[in-house]
């Protein structure tokens, strides 16, 4: 026994004993976030930012859209086929929606997107439009 713990109980002994141990551990553990932000603190600050999306676009695996993929989905086939031919349904009422439809959306290659517009005024000062990637059903699944 040492000159601390003369007098105690055992158990009593165990307990500052493994109070000491942990006060010994704690300055060798780092949490996960401190080193993140340690991490952080290092990266230099001309790091191109468009190059560094660019390496992590390259890495990260995304599923090939193709043009088939969007005429067969039953919710942009529609406005995919009216965008990319004028093709419209003869149904007036399902016409006439995807007339109204249309305006948010526009193809860029065989890429179907949406426009996501800020609704109000506070919103538009807030948040500028947005572009959306439309994922057809079939590409979600294969993910």
């Amino acid at each position: 026994m040492t000159r601390d713990t003369v007098g105690t109980s055992p158990d009593a002994q165990d307990v500052q004993h493994g109070s000491e141990q942990e006060q010994t551990n704690d300055g060798d553990d780092i949490d996960d976030f401190t080193q993140w932000a340690q991490d952080l603190q290092s990266i230099p600050t001309d790091t191109d930012l468009e190059t560094l999306t660019d390496e992590i676009a390259n890495i990260v695996n995304t599923p090939e859209i193709i043009e088939a993929d969007n005429l067969t989905d039953h919710y942009f086939a529609p406005i995919y086929s009216y965008l990319k031919n004028d093709n419209l349904t003869t149904y007036n009422v399902t016409a006439r929606k995807i007339l109204l439809m249309s305006e948010n959306y526009y193809i860029e290659g065989h890429l179907l997107y949406k426009v996501s517009l800020p609704r109000g005024k506070k919103e538009q000062r807030a948040r500028p439009q947005n572009y959306l990637l439309c994922i057809p059903k079939i590409t979600l699944q294969l993910c």
